[in-house]
């Protein structure tokens, strides 16, 4: 026998993902028995004999390399690589929110804005989507009060994994003007 075992797999390279552990499915296709070992950024995780199945691999945040290395009955060997597997599971965070909490409005409507460490797929205020900038690290729109007092604003931006921040502004609505009081 000097045929490598060869693999079947539905997993591919290039992915991003928000999960720190990945399901690797797999089949290997060989006349004898293989042994298998699964390394994550050079680390060994798993060893098997399994020809069949799946194994769950521990990722780090950041880029990651899988390598699965199989060796026959024979000693003919073939291995697979992935190259670029990132994990992004911390979410955003928001800084330079406007309105900021406690603030004043004399209208309805407020004009809210953020940026953001990161680029966003979206934000929400109060469920109105916001329009976000070309680099989507920064998002705008308007959204109205129903009466005056306090408002919350509450403020949903997720990355483009799907990790969320929430943050929650109250600012208060007055559109009362000032009273002169003159004496008699």
């Amino acid at each position: 026998d000097r045929t490598a075992p060869q693999i079947a797999t539905t997993f591919t390279d290039h992915q991003t993902g928000r999960f720190l552990q990945v399901e690797f499915p797999f089949t290997i296709i060989d006349d004898s028995s293989v042994y298998s070992t699964w390394f994550v950024n050079d680390v060994l995780q798993i060893s098997t004999s399994e020809i069949s199945g799946s194994v769950f691999l521990n990722l780090s945040e950041g880029q990651n390399f899988i390598r699965m290395v199989l060796v026959d009955a024979a000693g003919n060997t073939a291995e697979l690589q992935f190259n670029d597997i990132f994990v992004d599971s911390i979410p955003p965070v928001l800084s330079s929110i406007v309105p900021q909490e406690g603030s004043y409005l004399s209208s309805l409507s407020a004009l809210v804005s953020g940026n953001s460490n990161e680029k966003l797929f979206s934000a929400t205020v109060n469920g109105t989507v916001m329009t976000l900038t070309a680099d989507q690290k920064n998002f705008t729109g308007t959204v109205s009060a129903t009466a005056d007092g306090a408002f919350i604003l509450n403020i949903i931006a997720t990355d483009l994994v799907g990790n969320q921040t929430s943050v929650t502004r109250t600012v208060q609505v007055d559109r009362t003007p000032p009273a002169i009081m003159l004496g008699v």
